[in-house]
């Protein structure tokens, strides 16, 4: 359920969303990648900005932007992104768990624990 209480800023939200989108489906209108012609991290972040954007509800800004579906497709079609996507779906972690086993092997077969502060972080005071 999503709360009413920001609800008075939604319409300047939706206006700054769809300005950083125009801005970057206008640089993807004349190249493939955000950095000339070249796939690089740049386009691997922008992927989970429009994976977010699309799993929002920002079916508008698709729609109106053509640009971010087909580069978003373009990205999904490298076959990279299809092994991530197959090691993803196999729980395979390309190893990690193996090379764990071999650095720490009297963690092997205990569970992990994520070590946490108990004290709650107390608010900067302002110089003065």
């Amino acid at each position: 359920m999503q709360s009413k209480g920001g609800a008075p800023f939604m319409p300047r939200i939706s206006s700054e969303v769809k300005n950083h989108f125009g801005y970057i489906s206008g640089a993807l209108a004349e190249r493939d990648y955000l950095v000339g012609n070249s796939f690089s991290a740049a386009d691997i972040q922008m992927s989970f900005v429009l994976e977010a954007a699309r799993l929002t509800g920002a079916q508008e800004v698709f729609q109106s932007l053509p640009n971010l579906g087909t580069y978003l497709e373009r990205l999904h079609a490298r076959p990279a992104h299809q092994r991530a996507l197959q090691r993803g779906r196999l729980g395979d972690t390309g190893g990690q768990d193996k090379r764990q086993r071999l650095t720490r092997p009297h963690l092997e077969g205990r569970p992990s624990q994520v070590h946490r502060t108990s004290a709650p972080l107390e608010p900067l005071e302002p110089p003065g």
